[in-house]
């Protein structure tokens, strides 16, 4: 759904999530939804995970920030009501964050206009020879980060 972009020319950084980089449809995407990508890409890993929650540590690596930047975007989510913390009791002094019916709402509502806009980003400007080659770059690059996983990309639907 959430789709990183080149930073080049723009003045972000290219990180996902720093609107700057992402070029004005997708900045002005994000404000229309209220969320900036970063924040989208939580939700949205979140919607994807198991029971809607995912521990933090793991959460801040699957959207590629820092620990520090994903506690800030966080606490904003929590006071929109979209997320919740807790303790992994099970996990030792682990905290997860947890996806709220409400921000189940939110990332679904916010869904069609980022799929629109990576399709208007990407898929409308490659050729069907490119997004296959572009498909097969990206299941190489996903098993190689996926490898610790066992089973993981052994199908192209897999990855």
């Amino acid at each position: 759904m959430a789709v990183g972009g080149p930073a080049a020319g723009l003045g972000g950084s290219g990180a996902p999530g720093d609107d700057a980089a992402d070029g004005d449809g997708r900045a002005a995407q994000a404000r229309d939804a209220g969320l900036n990508n970063f924040e989208y890409h939580l939700l949205a890993r979140l919607s994807m995970a198991p029971g809607r929650a995912l521990v933090l540590s793991d959460l801040a690596w699957q959207a590629q920030g820092s620990l520090s930047r994903l506690s800030h975007a966080i606490t904003r989510l929590e006071r929109a009501g979209w997320v919740e913390r807790r303790a992994c009791n099970d996990k030792g002094r682990r905290v997860e964050a947890r996806l709220t019916d409400a921000g189940m709402a939110k990332v679904e509502a916010a869904a069609p206009g980022h799929v629109r806009e990576a399709r208007r980003l990407v898929v409308d400007v490659l050729t069907p020879e490119q997004l296959a080659a572009l498909g097969e770059a990206a299941r190489a690059i996903t098993a190689v980060t996926m490898a610790g996983d066992p089973g993981a990309c052994e199908e192209p639907g897999d990855c």
